[in-house]
Protein backbone atom coordinates (compact mmCIF):
# COMPACT_ATOMS: atom_id res chain seq x y z
CA UNK A 1 0.00 0.00 0.00
CA UNK A 2 1.08 3.78 -1.10
CA UNK A 3 0.65 6.82 1.32
CA UNK A 4 -0.33 10.08 -0.64
CA UNK A 5 0.65 12.92 0.77
CA UNK A 6 -2.11 15.34 2.56
CA UNK A 7 -2.38 17.78 -0.46
CA UNK A 8 -3.77 14.28 -1.90
CA UNK A 9 -6.35 13.65 0.74
CA UNK A 10 -7.95 16.38 0.44
CA UNK A 11 -8.04 17.37 -3.47
CA UNK A 12 -9.48 14.60 -5.78
CA UNK A 13 -12.81 14.29 -6.66
CA UNK A 14 -13.01 11.06 -7.61
CA UNK A 15 -12.54 7.84 -6.08
CA UNK A 16 -9.69 5.11 -8.39
CA UNK A 17 -10.30 1.51 -7.73
CA UNK A 18 -8.13 0.31 -5.27
CA UNK A 19 -8.15 3.47 -2.64
CA UNK A 20 -8.57 2.71 1.07
CA UNK A 21 -10.15 5.00 2.14
CA UNK A 22 -12.48 6.25 5.62
CA UNK A 23 -16.13 7.39 5.47
CA UNK A 24 -16.24 9.22 8.32
CA UNK A 25 -20.17 10.75 8.99
CA UNK A 26 -20.60 6.65 9.35
CA UNK A 27 -16.76 5.45 10.82
CA UNK A 28 -16.95 3.06 7.83
CA UNK A 29 -13.71 1.43 6.55
CA UNK A 30 -13.87 1.68 2.67
CA UNK A 31 -11.61 -0.33 -0.07
CA UNK A 32 -12.44 0.72 -3.82
CA UNK A 33 -12.90 -1.55 -5.89
CA UNK A 34 -13.71 0.37 -9.35
CA UNK A 35 -13.15 4.50 -10.19
CA UNK A 36 -16.62 6.70 -8.96
CA UNK A 37 -17.67 9.50 -7.31
CA UNK A 38 -16.17 11.21 -3.94
CA UNK A 39 -18.75 11.49 -1.33
CA UNK A 40 -17.89 14.52 1.29
CA UNK A 41 -16.16 12.86 4.32
CA UNK A 42 -14.36 10.70 2.29
CA UNK A 43 -10.62 10.26 3.41
CA UNK A 44 -8.46 8.31 1.36
CA UNK A 45 -5.20 8.09 3.25
CA UNK A 46 -3.58 4.95 1.31
CA UNK A 47 -3.77 2.68 -2.43
CA UNK A 48 -3.33 -0.41 -3.02
CA UNK A 49 0.13 -1.12 -5.43
CA UNK A 50 -0.49 -3.89 -7.68
CA UNK A 51 -2.84 -3.97 -10.67
CA UNK A 52 -3.38 -7.63 -10.30
CA UNK A 53 -4.83 -7.12 -6.27
CA UNK A 54 -6.78 -4.09 -7.47
CA UNK A 55 -8.59 -6.32 -10.45
CA UNK A 56 -9.42 -8.80 -7.66
CA UNK A 57 -11.55 -6.28 -5.72
CA UNK A 58 -14.20 -6.28 -8.13
CA UNK A 59 -14.97 -9.96 -8.08
CA UNK A 60 -14.20 -10.85 -4.11
CA UNK A 61 -16.39 -12.24 -1.62
CA UNK A 62 -14.91 -11.03 0.70
CA UNK A 63 -11.40 -8.90 1.54
CA UNK A 64 -9.13 -9.28 4.39
CA UNK A 65 -6.93 -5.92 5.66
CA UNK A 66 -3.72 -6.90 7.43
CA UNK A 67 -1.50 -4.77 8.93
CA UNK A 68 2.10 -5.18 7.43
CA UNK A 69 5.05 -6.99 9.63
Amino acid sequence: MTSRPWTALRRPITTQAGDLAHYAPWRNPALFYRDGERPPGLVIPGHLDGSEDIDRLATADRVTVEPLT
